[in-house]
């Protein structure tokens, strides 16, 4: 499996082919953590009372970049298709 170049970046050769064999073979850790954050994006939905609120659209931006943020970790978590 092969994993984004963002994990071995700025590693040296020898480092960076350990680190991505390492990447290859266990990815327990990743997969939990992938779960973790669609868990977290899931229980940011937004509800009907958050209209309720006069500041609804900057709260409603803020869960926008949060559940942005978390989707970029689940991709650096998921292996690349060749």
């Amino acid at each position: 499996m092969k994993y984004n170049g963002r994990w071995s970046n700025n590693l040296t050769d020898d480092s960076k082919k350990n680190f991505e064999d390492l990447l290859g073979v266990n990815n327990k850790v990743l997969d939990r953590l992938s779960e973790i954050c669609y868990n977290m994006i899931n229980s940011s939905e937004m509800d009907a009372s958050d209209y309720d609120n006069p500041n609804w659209a900057f709260k409603q931006a803020d869960k926008v970049g949060y559940r942005r943020a978390l989707k970029s970790i689940i991709l650096l978590c998921t292996p690349q298709q060749d």
